[in-house]
């Protein structure tokens, strides 16, 4: 039988189809990946601590500052505090309290081949309570040492409210949520990581927090005294990795390219030879990788983390499966289409 060119042509077409369908549900088939029980876990801890956190505030009548139809709402603190030093995102403050965000810390850590024989630096700001608590979940679940050094000063809606900084929920975490960590140094944070541009009242609030843990404050007299201080404990404490949460001005340091450090892991990130390159760029140079978690709408785009507006906001597929390609599977799709291809040509016009 003889085939006309426009009959080939169209046979051509479904074949072209059945592969690209063949591709996407074959070639290409998700799978929970074989560290998912962690990812759950560690999502289910970080939960039950957002949930603490919430109970905590509202018992003592602190409610969160933004309108706002996410679950953790109250995790919010208000625009503008005494505290506060730079503006914030209120889109990425929601974003931040869904608890994916620990499976993705627990995916990037196990990435990086950090498990619990290794131990980590972790630097927090006021800024993203709920992105710290997410990092300390993942890092318990995991069973990984850390060496935490964290900041008061916060930017919009960031934990800035008299009686809820950073350094209250983690005491209410240790008091009823069994978190196993404590920071080792807290900081003012803001200008020089030493609260210089904070008003008076700031430091008071913050010292009302910090008077029941006097030997944990920690004032620089400088930025620069501040990264090497900070280096100084983390290269001692032989940690493996650094993960950095939110801004601040000792972690990012002076250089102009430091807030342009991608979000997730870096394993060698450009350096800088400025007197005050900051904690990340300065340990990375010494071959540190780093796990940045700031302008995090780009992981969540990469990873399909949704703002958490309803119940089916913490089913990211993306993030829990993975896709393997099935190699002899590709090999006869090819052979297929170009045997579709070669019999076309063989038409006559």
């Amino acid at each position: 039988m003889v085939f006309s060119r426009n009959t080939r042509l169209i046979f051509g077409l479904v074949v072209a189809v059945f592969l690209i369908v063949f591709s996407l549900t074959v070639v290409h088939n998700p799978s929970l990946r074989n560290n998912a029980e962690q990812m759950y876990e560690a999502r289910d801890l970080a939960t039950k601590w957002l949930t603490i956190i919430d109970l905590q505030k509202q018992s003592r009548g602190i409610v969160g500052g933004l309108e706002s139809t996410i679950q953790f709402k109250n995790l919010l603190g208000e625009e503008y505090t005494p505290v506060t030093t730079t503006l914030g995102s209120p889109e990425a403050k929601e974003l931040s309290t869904n608890p994916d965000f620990s499976a993705l810390v627990v995916r990037l850590l196990q990435e990086a081949g950090v498990d619990s024989t290794k131990r980590v630096g972790v630097t927090i700001s006021g800024s993203f309570p709920a992105l710290s608590i997410s990092t300390l979940a993942a890092l318990q679940t995991l069973k990984i040492d850390a060496v935490i050094f964290s900041s008061l000063g916060a930017s919009s809606y960031g934990a800035n409210q008299p009686g809820a900084l950073w350094i209250d929920y983690e005491q209410w975490l240790r008091d009823s949520g069994e978190l196993r960590f404590q920071s080792r140094l807290v900081t003012y944070g803001g200008e020089n990581d030493n609260g210089s541009a904070i008003y008076p009242e700031g430091l008071e609030m913050m010292n009302s927090s910090l008077k029941e843990f006097p030997n944990l404050l920690y004032v620089p007299s400088s930025l620069e005294e501040s990264v090497v201080s900070k280096a100084l404990i983390l290269n001692n404490e032989k940690i493996s990795l650094l993960i950095n949460i939110g801004g601040n001005q000792a972690s990012l340091g002076g250089c102009g390219h430091s807030r342009q450090i991608p979000p997730g892991l870096n394993y060698h990130l450009p350096d800088c030879d400025h007197s005050n390159r900051g904690l990340i760029l300065e340990l990375n140079a010494q071959g540190i990788p780093t796990i940045q978690l700031l302008n995090i709408r780009e992981l969540a785009i990469e990873y399909g983390i949704k703002s958490p507006y309803d119940e089916n906001f913490n089913t990211s597929e993306h993030l829990y499966f993975e896709y393997e390609t099935n190699k002899a599977y590709v090999v006869i799709a090819l052979l297929l289409l170009s045997l579709s291809v070669w019999w076309i040509r063989l038409a006559k016009d």
